[in-house]
């Protein structure tokens, strides 16, 4: 299997530091994800993450590592299990200024079971559901 690599990147109408002290809390995720729906976020006191996904057919739970760099304002979450299709996960999420904006950069390194062209329509989504709800709550543009 081939790593693939998808990028994504969101203005914020926000500083930089507003944009840090919001994405650099793992629980706020709750509050831009719809898809997939999330039920429960939890840290614990090492950084790991579990995050409890779900449906009403089908759930799981995902345990991601963290690693925060503040200085640079990113972090990275690496899932330690993670779900079908994937073997690899890796996200990091970088904050920078441009033109006097906060830009928010993702980037997924990921193995996957499934094709390119279905990993960039599920990442596509999700980011996409991620910003519409960035916008409710006055985080993007």
């Amino acid at each position: 299997m081939n790593v693939k690599i998808f990028e994504y990147r969101t203005i914020l109408a926000c500083s930089i530091d507003e944009a840090w002290s919001f994405f650099s809390t793992p629980s706020n995720i709750k509050f831009i994800t719809k898809f997939p729906p999330i039920v429960d976020v939890s840290e614990s006191r090492q950084g790991d993450l579990a995050i409890h996904f779900g449906y009403s057919f089908y759930s799981y739970e995902w345990h991601a590592t963290l690693k925060n760099n503040p200085e640079c304002y990113s972090f990275t979450d690496i899932a330690v299990k993670p779900p079908y299709p994937f073997t690899f996960w890796r996200h990091d999420h970088r904050f920078e200024t441009f033109q006097s904006r906060t830009v928010m950069v993702d980037t997924m390194t990921v193995e996957s079971k499934w094709p390119s062209m279905f990993l960039r329509f599920f990442f596509n989504r999700m980011f996409r559901s991620r910003e519409k709800q960035m916008k409710k709550i006055q985080l993007a543009y």
